[in-house]
């Protein structure tokens, strides 16, 4: 992830107004400030104006969220956390499919010195893992084990 200097960062000073300015709106939604003096005004005051200020509050967080989420990676990366969070790991929809399923095991060196020289590439020092993986599927060893994540998948 990328970091983000306080002169790169965005200012958006007339929607940090308006925010404030909900904010009020939202407050007088629980503690109506013309009751006593008129009590109309104050209805349609709270009933029209005021309850303009949750949707407006949710338009923002979607633009500010929608900025965010135009990096492939990481939606994929939020959307499969969130599966696994909810014990989801299947769901389909009209255009996709998407379920998280075991990747292929990898190789995971424990100990490189105990490897033995044959799964060694015969030039710069280069560890085979395609033939190690091959072996480990039927070996245990000390020096290495197979690991096997989850990824992913959208069909």
């Amino acid at each position: 992830m990328s970091t983000i200097y306080l002169s790169e960062k965005k200012e958006y000073r007339a929607l940090d107004f308006l925010k404030f300015v909900a904010a009020f709106l939202v407050v007088a939604i629980h503690i109506p400030p013309f009751e006593e003096i008129a009590p109309v005004f104050s209805h349609e005051f709270q009933q029209v104006i005021c309850r303009m200020a949750v949707p407006f509050f949710f338009v923002c967080t979607g633009y500010f969220i929608g900025e965010k989420i135009t990096d492939k990676d990481r939606v994929k990366k939020y959307l499969e956390k969130a599966m696994i969070d909810t014990g989801k790991r299947k769901f389909k929809t009209a255009l996709f499919g998407f379920n998280i399923q075991k990747n292929p095991a990898s190789v995971v060196v424990d100990q490189e010195d105990k490897i033995p020289e044959e799964y060694w590439i015969k030039q710069e020092p280069k560890l085979d893992k395609v033939s190690l993986k091959k072996w480990l599927k039927d070996n245990p060893a000390d020096f290495a084990h197979l690991e096997q994540s989850e990824g992913l998948r959208i069909r």
